[in-house]
C-alpha cells in the first residue's frame, strides 16, 4: 500500500516551551486504512527530574496536532486518534539507586534489580501517556552514560550513574474488528559496539498488521448487518 495523508509537527518543551532543545517531532500517515503516528522525544534531563519528564510527555501528548482536510473543513488529529503509535528517543528516565550500587549490580549482570528501580516503570501510574503505551522486555545494559569511544561508565567529574535513558514504546488501539491493527515487537536491543557517543543506540523491529481496503469494507458490512438486525428486534 502507498503511504497517504502524510503529516508532521513538532512540540517544544525546553525553557517552558520556548526552546526546542527538548520536546518532540512527530510524523503520521495512513498505511492502507490504518493511521500510524511516530513520535521522537527528548525529555528533561537530571537524575531527580522525573516529574519534569512526566510533564514533558503530558505537553507532547496534549500538543501534537495534525491538520486533516475533511471536505471543505480542516479537522485535527491528535496522537491518540491513531491506530498505531510508536514513541521513542532519549526519554531520560534514570535508575533510583546510587551509582556504586548500579555498577555493582551490572558487574553481577543483575538487570532485574535495576529495572525494578527504573523511573519510567515507577511513573506509569503518574503519567497517562506512559500508561497507554507498552515496552518489550529489556534484556540489555543501560544505554547511558559512557565515556565516548570506550565501554567505560562515565569517569568525568560528575560521575553520572548508568541509566536506561533511551527507550522505544508503542501501542495499538483496541477495536471490535476481526482484523485489528497490531504491532508485534520481534526484537528490542542495544548496539554496544557503537562507541562514538555517550549513549548506546537501541533499535526495535516490529511486525505491523494493518487494515486494508477489503478489511474495512468487511467491517462496514458487518456493522450494517448488525444495525439492520437490531432494528428488527
Amino acid at each position: 500500500w502507498p503511504l497517504r495523508h502524510l503529516g508532521r509537527t513538532a512540540v517544544k518543551t525546553g525553557l517552558r516551551g520556548r526552546h526546542g532543545n527538548k520536546g518532540a517531532v512527530a510524523w503520521r500517515c495512513l498505511l492502507g486504512n490504518t493511521a500510524m503516528c511516530i513520535v521522537n522525544c527528548h525529555l528533561a534531563a537530571g537524575q531527580e527530574n522525573w516529574a519534569a519528564r512526566n510533564s514533558d510527555l503530558a505537553t507532547i501528548s496534549r500538543s501534537i496536532s495534525f491538520p486533516w482536510i475533511a471536505g471543505r473543513e480542516t479537522c485535527y488529529r491528535s496522537m491518540g486518534d491513531h491506530d498505531l503509535v510508536i514513541l521513542f528517543g532519549d526519554l531520560n528516565y534514570r535508575i533510583e539507586l546510587p551509582r556504586d550500587r548500579i555498577v555493582s549490580h551490572l558487574r553481577e549482570n543483575d538487570l532485574e534489580t535495576l529495572l525494578e528501580r527504573d523511573q519510567l516503570a515507577m511513573n506509569i501510574t503518574r503519567c497517562p501517556l506512559l500508561a497507554s503505551l507498552k515496552e518489550s522486555p529489556i534484556t540489555f545494559n543501560p544505554t547511558y552514560k559512557y565515556d565516548p569511544g570506550t565501554a567505560l561508565w562515565d569517569t568525568s567529574e560528575k560521575q553520572r550513574a548508568p541509566a536506561y535513558c533511551d527507550r522505544i514504546l508503542y501501542s495499538a488501539a483496541d477495536t471490535m474488528s476481526d482484523f485489528p491493527p497490531s504491532l508485534l515487537c520481534l526484537e528490542y536491543a542495544s548496539i554496544p559496539e557503537m562507541l562514538s557517543s555517550d549513549h548506546r543506540p537501541i533499535f526495535a523491529r516490529f511486525k505491523v498488521t494493518c487494515y486494508g481496503d477489503d478489511q474495512m469494507a468487511k467491517k462496514r458490512f458487518r456493522l450494517k448487518v448488525l444495525a439492520e438486525l437490531l432494528e428488527r428486534i
